[in-house]
């Protein structure tokens, strides 16, 4: 088995994306959600402290109520409190979930990665994974997180030690305010860290995305064949095409009828142009007949007359109404020529709309 030591093709990227496989770092989104969310809780410090204020106070002022109409008074104000922070809660991680996939990979909808893949049940490969190089830096990544941000909350409260030994010489909302702005301080501090961390984390689950998509040389030949054909048959056609390209263009002794074209390149009613091509006669396509204006839609009426194919290419048809009538077609024609000739073939030339509309896809 050959070692897989090519980056992956482009293809194989694209493939790897539609089921969903692309390289990102969890740290990112759970970043942001941890991020959104303290900043949400220290502008809500104030309101916080009045809604936690009414909370205490609402059993009191219905002290001298009936206990069943005061319990329900109090349940109800605390659902209601309660079910309006989770909602946010919620809202928010969700947002930042999306937030932080689409600053990784963009805008990914991938239904094949909801399939079942029995790979991910076998115990197996469970167990290779866990010792695999990812996993182990999964591994040192989290330890060193936990001690990154131990150190550094452990350093920040050591000197506030002696602010906060005195909170109890102070009233609540002081006490409250000082809080919060040292939990305001820890936050931001840790943030800065767990960014520095995540765009690491970022960058070495790229490396090991890329790392599993690579490709041998006889993958790359293989997806190249499957693609694009055989890759001998495609260099002998651009030997002869090179050839041909810096040799003075031929002019045919007796230029073939629009009898005997293949095919009508269209602008679509401005240009027109009458492509030839013999494996055994001609190397290359020629043009046969061309047509401006009124021409053009004089040959364009034979053409239908005649089922001869008239292909909408405007700028295919420009390129080619610039050659002379009985040369071959220019060189960097060669490849859209080509596949509109694959398109015929295939289609059979018996349904030109289908095959119009799979050539504008070249």
């Amino acid at each position: 088995m050959s070692e897989k030591t090519e980056k992956p093709t482009p293809k194989k990227l694209r493939d790897s994306r539609k089921k969903g496989q692309v390289g990102q770092s969890q740290d990112v989104p759970k970043l942001l959600i941890v991020a959104a969310l303290c900043e949400v809780i220290l502008a809500m410090v104030d309101n916080g402290m009045e809604k936690m204020q009414a909370l205490v106070s609402t059993p009191i002022s219905l002290f001298n109520q009936p206990f069943g109409y005061a319990v329900k008074a109090v349940a109800v104000h605390c659902f209601t409190i309660a079910g309006s922070l989770m909602i946010l809660v919620l809202g928010i991680a969700v947002m930042m979930r999306l937030a932080g996939a689409w600053l990784q990979f963009g805008f990914l909808f991938a239904p094949e990665a909801l399939k079942l893949d029995p790979n991910r049940l076998n115990p197996a490969n469970q167990i290779k994974n866990m010792f695999s190089g990812k996993k182990l830096f999964e591994l040192f990544n989290s330890l060193l997180k936990a001690i990154a941000l131990g150190v550094l909350i452990y350093y920040l409260l050591y000197h506030a030690l002696s602010t906060l030994l005195k909170l109890p010489q102070v009233n609540l909302a002081i006490s409250w305010q000082v809080i919060a702005h040292l939990f305001n301080k820890i936050e931001r501090a840790c943030l800065v860290v767990l960014l520095v961390l995540a765009g690491m984390d970022f960058g070495i689950q790229k490396y090991f995305y890329l790392k599993g998509l690579k490709m041998s040389k006889e993958d790359i030949k293989n997806e190249f064949k499957s693609s694009e054909g055989d890759p001998h048959t495609k260099s002998h056609r651009r030997s002869e095409a090179r050839r041909l390209a810096n040799e003075e263009p031929k002019k045919a002794k007796k230029a073939p009828t629009l009898d005997d074209a293949d095919m009508l390149v269209v602008n679509p009613t401005h240009f027109a142009v009458a492509l030839y091509y013999r494996a055994e006669v001609t190397p290359l396509p020629r043009i046969t007949v061309k047509g401006r204006d009124e021409d053009a839609l004089n040959l364009i009426e034979q053409a239908k007359k005649k089922d001869i194919p008239v292909i909408r290419f405007i700028w295919l048809a420009r390129m080619l109404y610039k050659e002379e009538e009985g040369s071959f077609i220019p060189r960097e024609t060669l490849r859209y020529v080509g596949k509109i000739y694959q398109v015929l073939h295939k289609f059979d030339t018996d349904d030109i709309n289908d095959a119009n509309q799979h050539i504008e896809d070249i």
